[in-house]
């Protein structure tokens, strides 16, 4: 895999009229849907889809082996060859979420990393045990350090895009960070069917808007029902969420509004 990604990522990064598009971004923000909606497109560009860039390849490995993942995914090969190639212009396209939602969402895609079992003899996750593990996980501070210090370990050592340097228009939901040959499209997920299609086919100089296919849904797959049912019954202490929602990630990328709505759906009634 590791000649492989070699060879995609420098194929990809010399072709200077379609330089590459890299849907690079924290897992659980529902990349899935960007990266298949702009597979579907038939772009000239060559698309990856790539959660670590910054250098944490022989870290990450390690710690996917240690619960049992060896080799690792492809993305973590095609991440450390993109990163051997740098710098080279190309288009980023990165989005962010409700930091609560994307520590549920990451329990149920990997339930592996969690800290106690959570799943049944055949595999599939108890719902009554994820809601419990849950309610003490998501209490914790530093179950948000991954999303809260994305930016800063992987954009910005990466590309030199610093994305707190400048203001978000959290009343738009989107925008673009770094230079000319190496721009970054971020955009709020709560926002993406909304205002996704346009703000990237205009970042992306498409003919007309993208149409967003739906890929990688929760709601769908064979824990569906136990993540339903725990969204819908997981609260927490509203002390503990008001620190979680005054962080440096929140308070850049959503408005006290948007914070009060979280804050509001995820306390005890």
């Amino acid at each position: 895999m590791r000649i492989r990604a070699k060879r995609e990522a420098r194929r990809a990064f010399s072709n200077l009229t379609a330089p590459p598009i890299l849907i690079y971004q924290m897992g659980k923000v529902g990349s899935t849907t960007v990266y298949d909606s702009l597979r579907a497109a038939a772009l000239p560009n060559a698309i990856f889809h790539l959660h670590f860039i910054s250098g944490d390849f022989r870290e990450n490995k390690k710690n996917l082996k240690a619960v049992g993942i060896d080799p690792p995914p492809y993305h973590f090969y095609l991440g450390d060859a993109v990163r051997k190639v740098l710098p080279r212009p190309c288009k980023i396209i990165s989005l962010v979420r409700d930091p609560i939602a994307v520590v549920v969402s990451g329990v149920f895609q990997n339930p592996y990393f969690a800290n106690e079992e959570i799943r049944t003899a055949t595999g599939t996750i108890d719902h009554e045990k994820a809601l419990k593990y849950l309610e003490s996980e998501l209490s914790d501070q530093s179950a948000y350090s991954y999303v809260n210090d994305w930016f800063d370990r992987e954009p910005k050592q990466a590309f030199g895009i610093d994305v707190f340097s400048q203001p978000f228009p959290v009343n738009v939901g989107y925008t673009i960070y770094g230079k000319a040959d190496v721009e970054a499209l971020v955009i709020r997920l709560e926002d993406l069917v909304q205002k996704g299609p346009k703000a990237i086919s205009d970042f992306l100089n498409l003919e007309k808007p993208l149409v967003l296919k739906q890929g990688n849904a929760r709601t769908e797959s064979r824990d569906g029902e136990a993540y339903q049912h725990t969204l819908k019954k997981l609260r927490l202490n509203e002390l503990v969420c008001r620190e979680i929602y005054s962080s440096k990630f929140v308070r850049h990328f959503y408005s006290e509004t948007m914070i009060e709505q979280f804050i509001s759906k995820w306390t005890h009634k």
